[in-house]
């Protein structure tokens, strides 16, 4: 994950109650149940798929969808929805996860 991706997720996993993983993505913890930190998410967001391939390639496993913020470097290959943006600035990450928490919410409370 970006470095300054890891702020404006953790913001929204604390107002929309998602569990988040801001750190480093260790292999194995969307496809081995005796991983330690085994998660089995309905949704993966990647700040960056080029650089979480591997978190890229286990949902592919597993077959979770995948968002991907994606700027015009990025393959969306193996990615299920792209949002055009900015994935490098720290401005345009807290923007696009702020947006994406506040839709989270309007629809949850709508």
């Amino acid at each position: 994950m970006r470095q300054y991706g890891q702020k404006p997720i953790r913001v929204l996993g604390q107002h929309t109650g998602i569990q988040v993983l801001d750190g480093r993505f260790r292999p194995g913890t969307l496809t081995n149940p005796n991983a330690k930190g085994f998660l089995e998410p309905d949704l993966l967001i990647l700040t960056d798929p080029l650089a979480d391939t591997q978190a890229l390639h286990e949902a592919e496993n597993i077959g979770v969808p995948v968002i991907g913020l994606c700027d015009t470097n990025n393959e969306t290959k193996f990615l299920d929805y792209v949002i055009p943006t900015n994935n490098k600035g720290r401005r345009a990450l807290a923007l696009v996860y702020w947006l994406l928490s506040r839709e989270i919410l309007r629809k949850r409370y709508n």
